[in-house]
């Protein structure tokens, strides 16, 4: 947890206790992994928005997958402008751009993937 009570790291593990499954005794795990910034400067604060998360996760007799979002923050209105998915991998990076109207309101919604080369 930080300073503010936002969970900074959530792990859920999920074990198959069914004696016919052919997953028996096996275990998921995920965890979620949150970058939280906390605006408290000036007379609107904007607490617990992260502006990255990332799950990992483990599947019995699979690859770890692990996928990461950034969002940027406008902490005045405490809303998110942009997400982005996998901003580390080029091929994978998704960004979506949200809009607004005069009263809060999402109004536009931009997707932007990746091109090919």
């Amino acid at each position: 947890m930080d300073e503010w009570g936002n969970p900074t790291t959530v792990t859920t593990e999920t074990t198959d206790n069914d004696p016919s499954s052919p997953f028996y005794t096996q275990q998921w795990r995920t965890v979620v992994a949150n970058t939280i910034t906390n605006y408290t400067s000036g007379t609107q604060w904007c607490l617990g928005k992260p502006t990255r998360t990332t799950s990992t996760n483990t599947v019995p007799g699979q690859p770890v997958l692990t996928r990461t979002v950034d969002h940027t923050v406008d902490a005045t209105y405490c809303r998110f402008t942009t997400e982005t998915l996998e901003p580390t991998v080029s091929l994978l990076s998704v960004v979506t751009t949200f809009g607004f109207d005069t009263c809060g309101n999402v109004n536009s919604v931009q997707v932007v993937g990746a091109t090919s080369s």
